[in-house]
Formats: structure tokens, sequence, C-alpha cells
């Protein structure tokens, strides 16, 4: 096989992410969760805004993030209780090194694995923030719309936080209403407002 059909391969697995359900949301009744495509996208979004707040690289955040989860594109979006009664690590550093066999951009890509692996620099913290805050904010929105449970997960969280930034930002998600963002906009808060 060509390097060319090598990465478009390892494109056709990346675009799995998108039919890919968290599980976790499963659990605690989402018939309908966001797919690991939609985690990542959002992930990698955030990973750079608060790179940018934590005076880090913003391009490399938001890449340490987007592909945080790749391994689970093999293994399955394995929940806090699946992981409990699987070596879910070690199966995810095989998956990881299976992903990158042979890819011609390969190292480069290991690179991103490693950083996040060993969470030595800003960026790898920052990407980690990312993900447990868009998992904030998806449990404040399952809340909001009738799924109590998804409150408990936002609870556990906290002090899971490495920069200051996102702990500010955890704090305000949990205070602030889905809804505010667009109650904002002049147009919007002027026509309510008559």
């Amino acid at each position: 096989m060509d390097n060319i059909k090598k990465i478009a391969n390892f494109l056709f697995e990346l675009a799995g992410a998108k039919t890919t359900a968290r599980t976790g949301w499963q659990r605690i009744g989402i018939k309908v969760p966001e797919s690991l495509a939609d985690h990542a996208g959002v992930s990698g979004q955030i990973a750079y805004v608060l790179a940018l707040m934590e005076d880090a690289d913003p391009d490399r955040a938001a890449a340490l993030s987007l592909f945080h989860d790749t391994a689970e594109l093999r293994l399955g979006d394995a929940n806090w209780v699946a992981r409990v009664y699987t070596d879910y690590e070690n199966k995810k550093e095989r998956a990881v090194a299976d992903q990158l066999r042979d890819l011609p951009v390969g190292e480069q890509m290991k690179s991103v694995f490693d950083e996040l692996k060993e969470m030595k620099t800003k960026e790898a913290r920052v990407a980690q923030d990312a993900d447990f805050l868009d998992m904030a904010i998806q449990s404040r929105y399952y809340s909001e719309n009738g799924n109590q449970k998804a409150a408990l997960w936002y609870e556990s969280i906290d002090g899971y936080f490495s920069t200051k930034s996102a702990q500010d930002l955890y704090v305000l998600i949990g205070k602030a209403g889905m809804e505010e963002w667009w109650m904002e906009i002049d147009a919007i808060r002027k026509k309510f407002r008559k």
C-alpha cells in the first residue's frame, strides 16, 4: 500500500468519530448522546481559547485536544465504569501505536500522544482542562434539559483543573444558563425589554 493510501485510511478512521457515541452519557439515560467528533471539535475550540487565556500555544493545545480520544475509535468510548474493569490505559497506548504504525506522518502524530501522556507542557494541561470543560458544558446542557444525573457529573469534576482560567470558567459554567449567551445579543435583549 502506498503512503497516500495509508493516510487516506487514517482519515477514514478519524471520520468514524462522527458515529461513535459518548457512552458515559448513555449510562445516565441520554438516548442520543454527543459523538466523539462533537466532543473533540468543541474541546479543540475550548483548548484554543483557554491557551490564549493561559499564555500557551493555542495551535498546539487545540491539536492536542482534537486528537486526545483518537484511541477510542478502536476501543469504543470507555466510560468511567468500563475503565474500572479494563486495563484501559495500556489498551489505549496499544491502539494508538497500531493507528500510527507505518503511517507516513506517524512520528509527528506520536509526539501529540506522548505529550498528552506525559502532561509536562502547559499545552497538554490546557488540552486536558478543555476536555473537562467541554464535558462540564455538556453536563449542564443535559441537566438543564431534564437529566438531573448529569448535574452530579458536573459536581464531581470540581478540583480536576490544572489552570486557573479553566477553574474560573468551570465556576461560571456552573452558575450560567445555557441560553444566556444569545439573550445578551443586543437585538434580542431589546426585543424582550419591550
